[in-house]
Formats: C-alpha cells, sequence, structure tokens
C-alpha cells in the first residue's frame, strides 16, 4: 500500500490531468481556436503531465518497519518461552493463552506486511495487536507463581520431629512396638 497523503497527491495530480484533457479536446474541436488558445491548452496539458508524472514517482509505500521491528521482538519473546515447571495451574494457563495470543498477533502481522496494498492505517492496528501481546505475555510470565509448599514442608518438619522424639515402647506389646516401628519406617 501506499501512504494516504502520496494517494491523495496522485489522485489530485490526476483529476486536474483529467480536467486538461477536457480543455485541450475542447480547444481542438474549436475550429476558431487562435494560436493563444491552443498554446494556452498544450502548456495546461504540459503542466499536469508533469504534476501527474511526479505525484506518481511520489507514490510512497507505506512504512512497516517498526511494525516489523515489533514483530521480531514479540516472536523472541515468544520463542524464548518462560519456565513453567513448579507454577500454579492458573498462572501457567495464563502464559499460555498469554503466548498463543502472541503467536497470533505474530502471524496477523506478517500478514499485514505481506500485504502489498496494507494501508498506514492497517499497519498501526498490526502494530498496537502486537505491542498489546507482548505486554501481556510479559504480564504473564511475570505472574508465573510458585505452587506453594509451605504448609507441605510445615507438615513434614512436624512428622520429622515426632519421628526423631520417638515413643515410650517400655512394657508394650511386642505386636503394638512392630506397628508403631512399620508405621515409623514409612513416614
Amino acid at each position: 500500500g501506499k501512504t494516504e497523503a502520496s494517494k491523495k497527491a496522485y489522485e489530485d495530480a490526476k483529476a486536474e490531468a483529467n480536467t486538461a484533457v477536457t480543455e485541450a479536446e475542447t480547444v481542438i474541436a474549436n475550429a476558431n481556436a487562435t494560436e493563444q488558445e491552443v498554446a494556452a491548452a498544450k502548456d495546461k496539458v504540459d503542466a499536469a503531465k508533469t504534476k501527474l508524472d511526479n505525484a506518481k514517482a511520489g507514490l510512497v509505500d507505506v512504512d512497516k518497519t517498526a511494525l516489523t521491528n515489533a514483530k521480531n521482538a514479540l516472536q523472541e519473546d515468544v520463542n524464548q518461552g518462560a519456565a513453567t515447571a513448579g507454577k500454579t495451574e492458573a498462572s501457567k494457563a495464563a502464559y499460555e493463552t498469554a503466548k498463543t495470543e502472541a503467536q497470533q498477533a505474530v502471524a496477523k502481522a506478517q500478514e499485514v506486511i505481506d500485504n502489498a496494498n496494507a494501508t498506514e492505517q492497517d499497519v498501526a492496528n498490526a502494530k498496537a495487536k502486537v505491542d498489546e501481546a507482548k505486554q501481556k505475555l510479559a504480564d504473564a510470565k511475570a505472574g508465573l507463581v510458585d505452587v506453594d509448599k509451605t504448609k507441605l514442608t510445615e507438615a513434614k518438619n512436624a512428622l520429622n520431629t515426632d519421628i526423631e522424639a520417638g515413643a515410650a515402647t517400655a512394657g508394650k506389646t511386642e505386636a503394638s512396638k512392630k506397628a508403631y516401628e512399620d508405621a515409623k519406617a514409612e513416614a
């Protein structure tokens, strides 16, 4: 696609050229046209042609550099991934969702980059989506939360304390002492 400003300049020059052609046809059709009228019409045609040629040469492609750079940076973040082992299911799910959305934004951005007819607005919209996806991915990565093992650690430590403290087995039956020793070994 071409920039809106360059397309407008071209369309304006084209309209002016059409007007010059119409005026030239009128002078050509006029059997009583003077040399001065013919020269003036030719000057308008020449000026319109120059302006149209300049406008054609001035058609500027939409700049996709910022979108390309943003897409590449997002793709790098997606490829880099994140360590999800030992993280909560909810935080892993949020990260995977953000990662999927980022991959979709990368794909959409590539479509716009590859589209020769993409407008400045298409590029701006795609870049905004890439930037948003990049932020969501960064937030989800930062939001990965470790599984809380505090209560398990506390319970294990309490059990170890009980094991180390032992139990008075004097005067107890052999069966109950064996059951205690077996339970202690399993713990």
